[in-house]
C-alpha cells in the first residue's frame, strides 16, 4: 500500500500549494496494441501467469469470472501519457481502457474451461506446490481469500476517459470475437495448446515455455 501512501503524501502537498503535480494511477498494463508484442521479462506478469495457470488446469475461479482486467495496452498507454503530460493541471488520471475485457471475454476464445469455486481452485494449485508459478497465483489466490477487503481494489476511470476524448484520444476496440493482438500473442507465448513448433516466440526473443503438443495441457 506504499503507493496510496505516497499519493497521500502528494495530494497534501497540492492542497497546500507546495507542488503542482498530477497522479497517473496505470492499471493493467499489457500487449502492445498494434502488433501484440509483449514485454521481454514476461514471467514477471501477473496477468500473464494467471492466464498460464488457468489455460494448464483448464478451469476458472467462479469469483473472477466476470472480473474487469482494467487492460492498458503499453502503446497507447504511452500515447495517453505523453497527452497528459502537455496538461498542466493538478489532476489525478486512472488509466485503462474504456474497451478493456472481463475474464471470461478474455479466456473464452481460448479455451473452454470448467467453473471451479475460488477455494477449489486455491487448492489445485497446492497439488504441485513446488511450481513457482503455482506459488505465485495461490498467493494471490489466498490472499483473496482471506483480505477481500485489501486485495480487490475497485478502479473507475469514465471521468478520465471523457477528459481523453475531450483532448482527441480514443481507446482502440478491444473486440474478444475479433482477431485482435491480445488473442494472437498468445500462441507465441506458449499458452495455446495448437501452438505449431516453428512459430512458438515469434514475437519475443525466445517461448516462454516449449510448445505444447498433442493438443493437451
Amino acid at each position: 500500500h506504499s503507493k496510496y501512501l505516497a499519493e497521500k503524501e502528494i495530494i497534501k502537498a497540492i492542497r497546500n500549494d507546495e507542488i503542482n503535480a498530477s497522479i497517473y494511477r496505470v492499471a493493467n498494463l499489457t500487449w502492445r496494441f498494434a502488433d501484440g508484442a509483449f514485454q521481454e521479462n514476461y514471467s514477471s506478469n501477473d496477468l500473464y501467469l494467471l492466464t498460464k495457470v488457468m489455460l494448464h488446469y483448464n478451469k476458472i475461479p467462479l469469483e473472477l469470472l466476470n472480473e474487469d482486467l482494467s487492460m492498458a495496452p503499453a502503446d497507447e498507454c504511452a500515447t495517453v501519457v505523453c497527452k497528459l503530460l502537455d496538461i498542466d493541471e493538478n489532476r489525478i488520471y486512472n488509466i485503462y481502457s474504456k474497451n478493456s475485457l472481463d475474464m471470461s471475454g478474455y479466456l473464452y476464445p481460448l479455451m473452454h474451461p470448467k467453473v471451479i469455486t475460488l477455494k477449489e481452485f486455491g487448492d489445485l494449485l497446492k497439488l504441485d506446490s513446488n511450481n513457482l508459478e503455482n506459488q505465485f497465483v495461490s498467493m494471490y489466490i489466498s490472499s483473496i481469500i482471506d483480505f477481500p477487503e485489501k486485495t480487490i481494489v475497485s478502479f473507475e476511470n469514465s471521468k478520465t476517459n471523457n477528459f481523453l476524448e475531450s483532448i482527441g484520444f480514443n481507446w482502440s476496440k478491444l473486440d474478444a470475437k475479433a482477431n485482435n493482438p491480445y488473442l494472437e500473442i498468445l500462441p507465441y507465448v506458449g499458452l495455446n495448446p495448437t501452438t505449431p513448433p516453428n512459430a512458438a516466440g515469434f514475437l519475443i526473443e525466445s517461448p516462454v515455455s516449449e510448445p505444447i503438443e498433442n493438443g493437451t495441457i
